[in-house]
């Protein structure tokens, strides 16, 4: 995209770099482990969820559902829109985190069915508009420690995926999860500010003179010459197959683990069926 921009006679204004490599890698990394401390918990707050709402088995299908679309459709077009705004990619990245806790505070505090779809829906967006831009800008930063770094990033990510499920199963014996949901939203709050003031200049260049349409345009015929490419559709199906057999069953082991005996389930503890999540 830069070089088509750079033949359109374009000018780019090269940002100074406001903030250190380690310092910026950092805190993308430590805020996507607590990013997903709270994503991977909600396989955990499901059963709780069905328990005190009396949902019926569908229902419990669409809160699930419900978090992968969004995420789905947030994953896809933010990409698209964050190549084009990549010097206010930290802005981006603090809303991510602004939304994942206001998201979960009105899912807290949602006394129906229907807001908790509205609110988990607002919630998975934020989750979701997290990657991209973090991704992106770890390649462009460290482009001789590209793999090293997205690793690190997932690692990370890991490291929350386990954390969070076992402090919310412990902590569900003990207290509601309308009040473990919400407890976490000041902490994102305040990881939201941290990274909007040291990540508010890593986006780098910023392209000047370029009509917003212009823009979009070209990042349009980019994004169809990849779709041309061979053997995208394949990667893109496989992908999708084996995201089918994840979520469900992440949503079946849940409710299975904690349901009676007489339901058919095996009638274990939250805390006990966190462990396997």
């Amino acid at each position: 995209m830069a070089e088509a921009v750079r033949q359109s006679g374009a000018l780019i204004n090269a940002e100074p770099k406001r903030t250190k490599d380690s310092v910026m890698a950092t805190t993308l990394i430590g805020c996507h482990g607590f990013e997903h401390l709270y994503a991977n918990s909600f396989q955990v707050f499901l059963p709780a969820i069905y328990d005190s709402l009396g949902l019926l088995p569908i229902q419990g299908a669409v809160l699930m559902a419900t978090r992968r679309l969004t995420g789905g459709l947030v994953s896809m077009f933010s990409g698209f829109f964050v190549d084009m705004f990549q010097h206010r990619v930290g802005y981006v990245l603090a809303f991510s985190l602004f939304l994942i806790g206001v998201g979960y505070i009105l899912v807290a505090a949602s006394p129906t069915y229907g807001l908790i779809l509205a609110a988990l829906a607002v919630a998975s967006a934020g989750s979701a508009l997290w990657h991209p831009p973090a991704l992106g800008l770890l390649a462009r930063r460290y482009p001789e420690k590209r793999g090293l770094l997205i690793s690190l990033h997932r690692s990370f990510g890991n490291v929350g995926d386990f954390i969070g499920p076992v402090t919310v199963g412990a902590l569900l014996s003990l207290v509601g999860w309308r009040l473990i949901m919400g407890g976490g939203t000041p902490l994102l709050l305040i990881l939201g500010v941290v990274v909007a003031v040291f990540l508010r200049g890593v986006g780098g260049a910023k392209i000047q003179n370029v009509p917003i349409r212009e823009n979009f345009m070209t990042q349009w015929r980019s994004l169809r010459t990849v779709f041309r490419a061979g053997g995208m559709w394949s990667i893109f199906t496989v992908s999708a197959v084996r995201g089918m057999g994840d979520v469900a069953v992440m949503f079946v082991i849940p409710l299975y683990l904690t349901r009676s005996i007489a339901e058919g389930g095996l009638d274990k503890s939250y805390f006990v069926m966190s462990l396997h999540i």
